[in-house]
């Protein structure tokens, strides 16, 4: 255990985390195995915590649901401009979103207002996190839908009952093996960078432990341990 953990009697087990994930967004949470990107940053800095992961992974709209009534110590992946009551930690991890296209399609997208014109598909909450522009275009666009688990985002989309998809592309690239069996996952798309990258956060009941969580952060930044972890996705 690392110097940031907290003193503990030799014979005693870490006490528990109880942590709310979304549900699996490989590479960054591979829920079944418990691993990935994002899981693999939190589990570590946990740990230095002194506390050991205890894990619930749920829909996205559970999630807030869950976190509003405060059962949980924590919840991942979330933004301070969701509005969820608690402590927010600082930035662990950054997300790029991209609008992914038919390229047969002939899409052309300049910027987020331009997808008001078509039919779209995002992952669940993201009228949550992807900033006030976004919102304003799910709101006023009546072909707009969100859709968990995620991989219906690639059904969708390969299958032609949608002309975009808002998706991060390592998501989106890793569910188009999931999918592979059901749709062409080989047509040609088209990316637009239309997003600029998001940065999620920690939200905790507790303010200590957001203030542990975050220094903890900072100390596996500055060891090199959080960018081998990085690397290795």
């Amino acid at each position: 255990m690392s110097a940031m953990a907290l003193a503990l009697p030799a014979c005693a087990a870490p006490p528990a985390l109880h942590v709310l994930f979304g549900l699996n967004k490989p590479p960054y949470i591979i829920e079944g195995e418990r691993r990935g990107l994002e899981y693999e940053l939190i589990d570590m800095i946990v740990s230095d915590m002194g506390y050991r992961l205890e894990p619930t992974f749920v829909p996205p709209a559970r999630l807030i649901s869950l976190v509003r009534i405060g059962e949980f110590d924590a919840a991942a992946t979330v933004r301070e401009t969701s509005g969820l009551p608690g402590y927010y930690s600082s930035p662990y991890i950054q997300y790029q979103n991209v609008a992914i296209a038919l390229a047969k399609r002939g899409v052309a997208l300049h910027s987020i207002d331009d997808l008001s014109a078509y039919r779209v598909v995002a992952f669940q909450n993201a009228h949550l996190v992807l900033g006030e522009t976004f919102r304003h275009m799910t709101e006023h666009n009546a072909s707009y839908q969100e859709a968990s688990p995620q991989w219906i985002e690639n059904n969708l989309l390969f299958s032609g009952h949608v002309d975009v998809a808002i998706a991060d592309w390592k998501i989106f690239r890793y569910f188009n093996g999931i999918v592979a069996g059901h749709v062409n996952t080989q047509q040609p798309v088209s990316l637009f960078a239309i997003f600029p990258p998001t940065d999620y956060q920690m939200v905790f009941r507790d303010a200590h432990l957001r203030d542990v969580f975050d220094k903890a952060l900072e100390h596996a930044k500055r060891d090199g341990r959080y960018e081998k972890i990085m690397v290795r996705y």
